[in-house]
This record gives structure tokens, C-alpha cells and sequence, in this order.
């Protein structure tokens, strides 16, 4: 019970820190942008009202490449789809070029329009850097007709090779990509815990990323497998579960979206055969505890993400100027944010997923108060900060972590 309670507070700290863009970042005129976290059902669901009330009561409010057939049982179950359908999905930019395609897209859009149930266009996942082209062509012809609406596009991960991007580096590819297809937001698909010491390769593709979304002024968001895969023949544990998306929010991740949702004795996922798993219940707790905070913190943007402590060296430290100076204890990824009006808030995550410890967050003053969302019932606490004789620019402030789990801190 502990795990899934120190679970539920993830994604409730997802509502929580709501990485929405400042009004100054904001898409000019009607361009959509993000308005909530993208934490939805990933795959194919088999489409009836008892799958789709099953998924909304537990707080999964999003089908993440649906069909449009399914959307007026959504729209009745009250769950939103991001639509699939080779019409706008193609990469070969056939259906633009010739007219009698581009009609039936026309009348498709109209369609997908009329129902209150559609959130987006599924346009394609682990597309390559020749794709670009053809996508950007797509989402700009979109967003024209139907600038209400945003296309969904599922980047490949660091993991992947040159050759599977179409470029020399995953900073390019990013790039390439951001500049031809003129996005709304990012997002990878990544399989972690494949092999021993891969968890900083998952980390340093969310620093990359998180780089790249600040540049280009737009939120990102994180697909990761939680099912058998490859070379890993087994889901993930619960304690992993927490640090992935622990990390993920720290780095400022605008939302995590697990895969499978529905999968098999054999890949597993969050229901298996359309039975719950351990993770299932995990994932209906974090996402309703997500949902009680929504609006507790809008316009929060992240600032950095930085580690402290042994492990995962490769990452960013804090810098001199940094509001949190260390954090004594063990190892951790502090997540650093902006709020209006000089606001300031730190996400510190324990990065051992597998131990608790005891911890104390040094402060840079001047600190007047320091407040914990308390996550799993949506309410501030004030902390107790202290001060050590002859050290008049520090406070300190002591915290006990479970593994993985995730503090929110506002600095006043």
C-alpha cells in the first residue's frame, strides 16, 4: 500500500505543478496549445462502453490513437480520443497532392469536428527525419483548417541509432524536427530498464528534450513502456513506476502516458487481457489524485532539471544561484520551476528507487516560508526551515523520502 500511495502522489503532483506555458510563451492568435497533462490510454482498446467507462473511472480521460468510429461511444463515456486514420497518419504526402484525397480529409475533419469527444490528430509515432518533410506539410494544412485541434506526433528516443533518425545526432534530429514540422508540443516513446544502467539514458533523453521544448517555447510529454519489450521480457516493478514518472515531472514533462494499457499475458501493460494489474490500481490512484489538484498551480515553467549526489553523475548540477543549494542524504533530481510573480518551486525526487532516506534541502536565502503539497489530499502544510548559527545564508529544511518518491516545495 505504501508504493501505491507514494504513487498516487506522482501523477498527483502532475496536477499539481499543471506545466502550463506563461501567458508571455503562449501560441499567438487561435493556435491551440496544451491545456492539460497528457496522461491517457495508449494503444488499442477494444471499443465498447464498458472498456471506455472502465478507463474513465480510473481516471484515464484520453484514448491515445482511437479510431473515429469510436468517438460517439466516447463522446457518451465522456473520455477524449486522439483520432488515427491513414487519411492524415500517411508520411508519403500522397493525400495532400491529390484533390480527391484531400476532399475526403476535408470531410473527415468536418466529421471529427462535430464531436465533443475529439482531442487531437494521431499522426504518426518513431518517425524518421525523411518523414518531416511530408508531416510538417500535414500539421500545417491541420492546423489552417482546424487550428482548434493539435496533431500528435511520437518522437523515437535516444536509444534509437543514426540511422534510425535520418541524422547524425539526437540534437539534430530534434532540431530538424521542431524547424520543418513546426510542432504544438514534443514527445518520445522510450523503453527503459532494459539493461543495467540504462535508467541514465532515460534520464539524459528527458534533459535533451526538456532543453529543446524551452528552446522552442513548448511543453513535452513522455510515452514509456511499461509492458515486456525486447530484450526486457517483463514489466516494470511499481517502484520503478514511480521513479519513471518522478523523474519525468522533475524534468519538467508536461505529462506520462504508459504502454501498453491493454496487453497481454505475455507483454503485460496496466490491464492485461482486460484485467487489472497491480499497475492498474496504481495508475487509478496517481491519476485521480492528479485530478483533484488540477488548477493548485497554473503557470509553473521549468527552469532545469539538476542531480544531486552520486548517482547518475552525467547530469547537470545545481548551479551557484540556484534557490536549492543541495540536498543531503542520498541521491536526487531537483526540478526547478517559475511561478508568477517571482514564485518559486522545486520538485526534488529520491533517484533510488529501490531505498528511503532521510533528507535535508539546503536553501539559498532570503527564505520566508517554505510550504509541502501534502499530494494525497490537495492541501498545503507549512515546513519547519531551520537556521544554523553562523551560516546566515542558509536554511535548511529536513525531509523523509520514500523510493522514488516525489516532494513539492514552494519557496516564499
Amino acid at each position: 500500500m505504501r508504493i501505491v500511495r507514494s504513487i498516487a502522489c506522482i501523477l498527483c503532483l502532475a496536477a499539481a505543478i499543471a506545466f502550463y506555458l506563461p501567458a508571455a510563451a503562449q501560441r499567438p492568435g487561435s493556435r491551440w496549445w496544451l491545456d492539460r497533462m497528457v496522461l491517457g490510454v495508449y494503444g488499442p482498446v477494444p471499443v465498447n462502453h464498458t472498456n471506455f467507462i472502465a478507463a474513465r473511472e480510473s481516471a484515464f480521460k484520453i484514448i491515445i490513437h482511437g479510431s473515429a468510429d469510436c468517438l460517439p461511444i466516447a463522446r457518451e463515456d465522456l473520455v477524449l480520443v486522439i483520432v488515427k486514420d491513414p487519411r492524415f497518419s500517411a508520411t508519403d504526402g500522397k493525400v495532400l497532392n491529390d484533390p480527391e484525397q484531400r476532399k475526403k480529409l476535408d470531410a473527415l475533419m468536418n466529421r471529427l469536428g462535430q464531436s465533443g469527444a475529439f482531442y487531437g490528430y494521431y499522426l504518426a509515432e518513431n518517425v524518421r527525419a525523411s518523414d518531416f518533410p511530408a508531416l510538417g506539410k500535414m500539421v500545417a494544412y491541420l492546423r489552417k483548417n482546424d487550428p482548434d485541434h493539435f496533431s500528435f506526433i511520437s518522437l523515437l528516443p535516444i536509444t534509437a541509432s543514426p540511422n534510425e533518425w535520418g541524422a547524425p545526432t539526437y540534437e539534430e534530429y530534434l532540431d530538424r524536427f521542431v524547424k520543418t514540422v513546426d510542432p504544438d508540443f514534443l514527445c518520445f516513446h522510450i523503453v527503459p530498464f532494459v539493461k543495467k544502467g540504462d535508467a541514465a539514458i532515460y534520464l539524459k533523453n528527458l534533459a535533451i528534450v526538456r532543453q529543446k521544448a524551452a528552446e522552442s517555447k513548448m511543453p513535452f510529454a513522455v510515452i514509456v513502456r511499461v509492458g515486456a519489450a525486447g530484450a526486457r521480457k517483463r514489466s516494470v516493478t511499481a517502484k520503478q513506476l514511480r521513479w519513471l514518472a518522478g523523474a519525468a515531472l522533475a524534468y519538467g514533462a508536461r505529462g506520462v502516458t504508459f504502454d501498453p494499457y491493454w496487453g497481454t499475458p505475455a507483454t503485460g501493460g496496466i490491464l492485461v487481457n482486460g484485467d487489472r494489474t497491480e499497475l492498474h490500481e496504481v495508475a487509478k490512484e496517481l491519476n485521480q489524485a492528479m485530478i483533484s489538484m488540477t488548477g493548485n498551480m497554473l503557470y509553473v515553467v521549468s527552469q532545469g532539471a539538476y542531480h544531486v549526489g552520486p548517482a547518475f553523475p552525467e547530469g547537470e548540477r545545481l548551479p551557484p544561484d540556484c534557490v536549492v543549494q543541495d540536498v543531503s542524504g542520498g541521491s536526487f533530481i531537483v526540478g526547478i520551476f517559475q511561478g508568477e510573480k517571482g514564485r518559486r518551486v522545486a520538485l526534488v525526487c529520491n533517484a533510488d528507487w529501490e531505498r528511503s532516506t532521510l533528507a535535508q534541502v539546503k536553501l539559498r536565502e532570503p527564505v520566508g516560508q517554505v510550504m509541502e503539497m501534502k499530494l494525497d489530499k490537495a492541501l498545503w502544510r507549512g515546513l519547519q526551515v531551520i537556521r544554523k548559527p553562523g551560516e546566515p545564508q542558509v536554511a535548511m529544511v529536513p525531509l523523509t523520502f520514500a523510493p522514488g518518491e516525489v516532494r513539492l516545495l514552494d519557496i516564499r
